[in-house]
């Protein structure tokens, strides 16, 4: 393997997982200057991780040891990675013992501060907070880091919103809430982020209370409100539960999307489908809940989606358009199929002769969840096949 080209040689290894990666450095000597890069690309530090504190450490007096230097360690980290998470569960019984763990934590953002230099080509950092941090931790990151502004994915719990409300290079928020006190800032924070690429918003309300909350929780509408006109956004995955369409749709901020995902039962106005098709916009990521004629007039006007998943409705019209006009248009790139029920299947929706022969024309299909439909025909037809 060292005969090949490098080139080779590094997109062999591009395709092994990490693990993998430094299973090879450990069993050939050989393999350690090809590998480094591999392995340093990304770099994983747990703040709240007491059993994985002697890695961390380990990685990071790595990347600033005299041969760590000496092969240029830092150099090859373009993704870091900072976690914290409540870690209750392996904590100590004894506190002189927790103690000295929070002084090793200390030691540990030490490091971060000492290595952070050294990562010239660092590209981007992720914030993974569910237990929170100490605020000026986060700004002397952000002061340290190389190649500024840098982007930065944030994905937290809504209580860790207001430790990254003076951010202004977030690309990407991915945000759980159980309470609508969580969107206060969300607005806001949107507003000041115009390089904002990926949101990923889910508030779960309990199931017994859902129907009297949901007049009053946030809406789509407000997620946008606080961006100044003129402001041109170029949002590509929009990934939204839990709330309201609101009274408008933002259709402006939709222009450059490629994933959409809208988790709620309330019926998508036609004007966005009608939208999205007279712009030109083609998703190849669609997740919706609600089936209906405008929407299968969009999907059917392009080709390259890649993953669908829909609820069916009992209109069986719409069925033989999704089969007949709207699959064939994409069995060329689709990978991922989810049909889902919304009630019981019925033999147009279900699974036969029908609707296999238009799924065998689709090449590139990896993974197929539709209905089978036993309720409402017979096991097995006089061919044999399932339906």
């Amino acid at each position: 393997m060292l005969q090949l080209p490098p080139e080779i040689v590094s997109e062999i290894l591009g395709h092994l997982p990490t693990e993998d990666v430094k299973v090879c450095r450990l069993a050939c000597r050989g393999l350690n200057a090809l590998v480094v890069p591999f392995v340093y690309n990304s770099v994983h530090i747990y703040l709240n991780r007491i059993d994985r504190y002697q890695r961390n450490l380990s990685v990071l007096k790595a990347i600033i040891s005299p041969e760590g230097r000496k092969l240029s360690i830092g150099k090859h980290v373009k993704h870091l990675w900072i976690h914290s998470h409540s870690d209750t569960d392996s904590r100590p019984r004894h506190q002189v013992v927790w103690n000295g763990i929070i002084k090793s934590q200390r030691r540990l953002e030490e490091r971060i501060y000492a290595t952070l230099p050294s990562m010239i080509v660092l590209k981007k950092i992720t914030w993974d907070i569910t237990h929170p941090i100490a605020r000026h931790f986060i700004g002397t990151v952000m002061h340290l880091a190389p190649n500024k502004p840098i982007a930065v994915d944030l994905k937290c719990h809504w209580k860790c919103l207001p430790l990254f409300a003076d951010m202004n290079c977030i690309h990407g928020i991915l945000l759980d809430c159980y309470t609508a006190a969580g969107m206060n800032l969300l607005p806001d924070i949107i507003a000041r982020n115009p390089k904002l690429k990926t949101l990923r918003i889910h508030m779960y309300i309990p199931q017994t209370i859902a129907q009297t909350n949901i007049q009053g929780s946030t809406s789509l509408s407000d997620l946008f409100s606080q961006i100044p006109p003129g402001t041109v956004t170029r949002f590509e995955q929009l990934s939204v539960g839990g709330l309201r369409l609101g009274p408008q749709l933002p259709l402006a901020r939709l222009r450059h999307l490629k994933a959409l995902n809208f988790n709620f039962d309330e019926k998508i106005p036609e004007d966005m489908w009608d939208f999205l098709r007279e712009e030109g916009v083609h998703l190849t990521e669609l997740c919706v809940c609600a089936m209906s004629g405008a929407l299968l007039d969009y999907l059917g006007s392009y080709k390259g989606l890649e993953r669908l998943k829909f609820h069916t409705n009992n209109d069986d019209a719409h069925a033989e358009q999704f089969y007949l006009e709207v699959l064939p248009k994409h069995a060329n790139t689709i990978e991922e199929l989810w049909v889902h029920p919304k009630w019981r299947a019925g033999p147009v929706w279900g699974l036969d002769t029908h609707v296999l022969e238009r799924l065998r024309r689709c090449r590139r299909l990896t993974e197929l969840h539709i209905p089978v439909g036993l309720q409402s025909v017979s096991t097995v037809a006089e061919d044999g096949v399932m339906v």
